[in-house]
């Protein structure tokens, strides 16, 4: 994943400076995902045990960073096909499920870490879908036109889109965290050890 992410750090950073005009040859992005995705490899391969070890204990400013991060650049992968941010949500889904599983959380705790990280998940998707929808060129001609059905249809979709993927992250962390009840080896009054 680290190199990845660097990869596209390396490819959004030259594309930015070249879109901005700053003197860079045409192969810049190239370059620069390619030393992105090389600094990757020599990072993993240098820290790979330790980075095994800690993957589930990461700090969760950085996960949320990593994740927004993550979020623009699937929707400009997906050149704005929504998506892509719902599997990104559903694969966070699946790291906070075996994260909890790894802390060895009750389903106290599996809920509480579910319901707010889906609840960002959900967020997420919502306001790339919102994205998408004003980067439209005719959005701001439909909307100052006063067409309520064309708002409340917005309104709509953003909200269907935010339900989906709260539920789709939710349903995979637990899939993830496998909630299978365990019988107890001893079979007294089928109690759960």
């Amino acid at each position: 994943m680290v190199p990845l992410v660097l990869s596209m750090l390396g490819w959004w950073t030259a594309s930015a400076a070249y879109i901005f005009k700053i003197k860079l040859p045409y192969a810049a992005p190239f370059n620069g995902a390619m030393m992105g995705l090389g600094v990757g490899v020599v990072i993993i391969l240098l820290y790979l045990g330790n980075m095994v070890n800690n993957f589930y204990e990461t700090d969760e400013k950085l996960l949320t960073l990593v994740f927004l991060f993550l979020s623009f650049v699937v929707l400009f992968i997906f050149k704005g096909f929504i998506i892509g941010n719902i599997l990104l949500g559903a694969a966070g889904g699946i790291y906070i499920g075996r994260r909890s599983s790894f802390r060895k959380l009750d389903e106290t705790g599996l809920n509480a870490e579910t319901i707010r990280s889906s609840r960002f998940f959900a967020l997420i998707c919502a306001a790339a879908f919102i994205f998408v929808g004003i980067s439209d060129p005719s959005f701001i001609g439909r909307l100052a036109s006063g067409k309520l059905l064309f708002a409340a249809t917005g309104l709509l979709s953003v909200t269907a889109i935010g339900v989906f993927q709260y539920w789709l992250s939710k349903y995979t962390a637990y899939t993830a965290f496998n909630l299978t009840p365990k019988t107890s080896t001893s079979g007294v009054d089928g109690k759960v050890d």
